[in-house]
């Protein structure tokens, strides 16, 4: 008679009954409760209806009546993972594989739970283990490609992304893994194409249309796209999420606190959410809201880097750089190879005037990460708060050979080299500003150091007054400035 009510749970469950299909079990359970396979099967239809805390309940009765059975802890390790507890859920997935050792699938979601908890090392290690005994899935190269993806190492991710799609030329996530290694490289136009392929396979998914638009820059697409998917399912956290982030991609970042406040309030535990809202509130310069969710994330997730690096973040954004240095240094104890982490550190440093230590942690950035141009800003305001400008000023000159527009680092180059040329110009009366805006801010910012200038030369006293004496325009990396000015000594002789 259970056998039978199973057969019948089964048939509801093919044709997307679920309720039913709990009914059906529920009543073969109560004729036979120690049948492992039911509360297996039970666990599922629960997890169909997002109703993970009792799908999670029946998967625990299924190991402990079956304690040696691997697809018993891989529906325990599903569960925990749909509740956001990756580390739970690694553990199941492992005690799974004690069982059977063999199983692919519990190698495959092993690397899921992994990657999730940002653990992308050992994801690829599980991921590797399965592809060597099953070479042809086209599936766990996807995966993969999205581990070395986390990691940076886009020319991996790229590669497997392409066997993927060799091996299985209608799977548009194979497509989808390819735009994004694409991105990574900075490929934007072959990005652009692997997920219009994407798409081409994939029209009806609104996640996967939300993802595609997201990955080309089109935040907006992106956040109705995600919209007209919770429309469908209303509950749905991911989808809450992801409008969380494309918002916040917008510039949006009221609607990204709303939405990722919904998702907080159906997924309390969720220290990932707490972590994206609390760059929501950081990027609203709302320091203390954005810490308190950090220290949330933290509380959560204790391993979780991401969580003390919103910390960090939160805390200089306070000014307390300590503080900040501290969680900083958490966090890439958990992540040593994030070109960030060493960024803001050495940010950190600057601002308390620890230019030996900040000078340290930019190099660090700048060789993790040799393209990438703020990178250089770091270390070239390193190098100027210990008074090296032709130090400076060879970093600055690298960082817009990676990044021509970043006018951080043009501004920077300025200021740079007004500082190199006064101290080389023995007390003569030079300076280079910018003609750009704020090149008057420049002058009255640096008149301490130059030769004495008193502190009431302002603007207002500069205009309409012949200051200058002589003029040497040049292009500096393609901005006009004036790299000499002779100045009427009578300015300062008061």
């Amino acid at each position: 008679m259970a056998e039978e009510l199973r057969a019948k749970g089964n048939e509801a469950f093919t044709t997307g009954q679920f309720g039913e299909a709990i009914q059906h079990y529920s009543d073969g359970i109560k004729l036979a409760p120690e049948d492992y396979v039911l509360y297996c099967y039970r666990s599922l239809a629960y997890a169909s209806l997002q109703k993970y805390e009792q799908a999670l309940e029946d998967a625990k009765e299924t190991v402990k009546l079956k304690p040696e059975w691997g697809v018993g802890y891989s529906r325990l390790g599903n569960s925990y993972e749909s509740l956001g507890k990756h580390e739970e859920a690694i553990d199941a997935y492992k005690k799974g594989l004690e069982c059977d050792p063999k199983n692919i699938g519990l190698m495959r979601n092993i690397g899921v739970a992994t990657s999730n908890a940002g653990q992308f090392e050992v994801a690829i290690k599980y991921e590797s283990d399965a592809i060597k005994l099953s070479p042809e899935n086209h599936e766990l190269y996807g995966n993969r490609s999205l581990s070395y993806f986390y990691l940076k190492k886009y020319e991996q991710a790229l590669e497997d992304a392409m066997k993927s799609v060799e091996l299985k030329p209608e799977w548009w996530k194979g497509y989808y893994r390819m735009g994004e290694a694409y991105r990574g490289l900075g490929k934007y136009q072959e990005a652009i194409d692997a997920y219009k392929k994407s798409l081409d396979i994939q029209p009806g998914d609104h996640e996967l249309l939300g993802q595609s638009f997201e990955g080309l820059g089109k935040h907006e697409e992106a956040i109705d796209a995600y919209k007209k998917g919770l429309e469908c399912d209303p509950k749905n956290i991911g989808l809450m999420r992801n409008i969380g982030v494309a918002a916040s991609n917008a510039g949006q970042f009221e609607v990204a606190i709303k939405y990722e406040s919904d998702a907080i309030k159906l997924s309390p535990e969720n220290h990932e959410l707490y972590g994206n809202r609390s760059l929501s509130y950081f990027s609203l310069k709302k320091y203390e809201q954005a810490l308190e969710d950090a220290m949330k994330s933290v509380e959560l997730k204790p391993e979780w880097w991401k969580g003390y690096y919103r910390m960090g973040e939160a805390y200089r954004g306070l000014g307390k750089y300590q503080e900040a240095i501290d969680a900083y240094k958490k966090s890439l104890d958990i992540q040593p190879g994030d070109h960030e982490l060493y960024f803001n550190l050495s940010l950190a440093y600057s601002s308390l005037q620890h230019y030996e230590q900040a000078l340290e942690y930019a190099k660090e950035s700048v060789k993790l990460k040799p393209d990438w141009g703020e990178g250089y800003r770091s270390l070239g305001e390193s190098y100027d708060g210990l008074g090296k400008h032709d130090e400076a000023i060879d970093a600055y000159k690298k960082g817009l050979e990676c990044d021509p527009k970043n006018g951080g680092l043009k501004s920077q180059l300025v200021l740079s080299s007004a500082k190199a040329s006064t101290s080389k110009s023995g007390g003569r009366r030079k300076l280079i500003i910018s003609h750009v805006h704020g090149a008057f801010d420049v002058l009255k910012a640096f008149q301490r150091n130059f030769w004495g200038a008193p502190n009431q030369v302002t603007l207002e006293e500069l205009n309409g007054v012949r200051v200058a004496t002589q003029v040497t325009l040049e292009e500096l990396n393609g901005v006009r400035v004036a790299t000499q000015v002779c100045f009427d000594s009578s300015l300062f002789d008061h």
